[in-house]
């Protein structure tokens, strides 16, 4: 799965959900096949988790808001947001979105 949504393989991610796969499992490095799509920036990998009930469970979902508005990606941004991230989150610094 995780794999899978680091290379834009929506078709397997589709097919894996169907089979009854996890789809919130984490990595050792503890992300879930969300977390890994949203940093790949895999939109339509995205929008089939989002269709399954994913979870967005990130370690410092902050510092991913921060990164995308810095950046200017609205789209990025707007699915954090999506997703439940708090707009007003700060990073380190206290800096937010």
């Amino acid at each position: 799965m995780h794999m899978a949504c680091t290379a834009g393989r929506y078709k397997i991610i589709e097919t894996l959900l169907k089979l009854g796969v996890e789809q919130n499992i984490k990595d050792r490095w503890g992300q879930t096949p969300m977390a890994i799509a949203i940093a790949s920036k895999q939109q339509m990998i995205i929008t089939v988790l989002a269709g399954s009930k994913a979870r967005l469970d990130i370690a410092s979902p902050e510092s991913v808001l921060c990164t995308a508005a810095s950046a200017g990606d609205l789209v990025q941004v707007k699915r954090l947001v999506e997703f439940g991230i708090d707009p007003n989150a700060g990073d380190y610094d206290r800096w937010g979105g």
